[in-house]
């Protein structure tokens, strides 16, 4: 369950410790890739980072997890 790398992760953004809070974020995707809670964690956590590029990237690839559905294109809209 990638459930105690989100956690962690984002106890170590909380703590400033982006690279590390990172990993951890990347970590829970590899375990479960179609995620919602771990690609919306590492999407927002590049956001906070002000990594657009990246966020916007991150933001697509949880819209592509969703599907057509409303709520992967709200998540997408959001981040515009």
């Amino acid at each position: 369950s990638p459930l105690g790398y989100l956690e962690y992760g984002r106890f170590l953004s909380y703590a400033d410790r982006a690279p590390e809070a990172e990993a951890q974020f990347r970590r829970a995707i590899e375990i479960d890739s179609t995620s919602f809670e771990a690609r919306e964690a590492l999407a927002t956590f590049y956001l906070a980072e002000r990594r657009l590029d990246a966020a916007e990237r991150a933001y697509k690839d949880l819209s592509a997890v969703l599907g057509d559905s409303p709520e992967g294109l709200m998540e997408l809209a959001d981040f515009y």
